[in-house]
């Protein structure tokens, strides 16, 4: 990468470039901590609702595959209930990313018209 004068970047001028300020930082921890608890919490609702636990539970001596197979096999496939897992688990992010950005916007916008 070059420089502004056409001189080669050093690793020091790279890196900050990619700077990110403290508030992007806590968006990103949080968004991370976010998608790792739902997912917890979305494939234990997942598990419930395709019953894995009661089946297992009346053949205890069964392996944890089989009752998962006969599970998909009694409640069909789980393939739409990962798929509504994954849109609840990001869209939240989503939609907070954006509102924090429209959000900064509309508060330069409102000071820029006091001035």
């Amino acid at each position: 990468m070059l420089a502004a004068g056409g001189s080669p970047m050093s690793a020091s001028q790279r890196v900050s470039r990619f700077r990110l300020n403290g508030w992007k930082r806590i968006g990103i921890v949080l968004s991370v901590v976010w998608i790792i608890v739902s997912s917890y919490v979305a494939y234990g609702r997942i598990e419930a609702q395709l019953g894995i636990q009661e089946i297992c539970a009346d053949y205890p001596e069964a392996d944890l595959g089989i009752c998962r197979l006969s599970s998909v096999q009694l409640r069909g496939s789980p393939t739409i209930l990962w798929i509504e897992a994954g849109i609840s688990i990001l869209a939240p992010i989503l939609i907070a990313w954006l509102m924090a950005y429209a959000l900064i916007y509309l508060a330069r916008w409102i000071r820029a018209g006091f001035r």
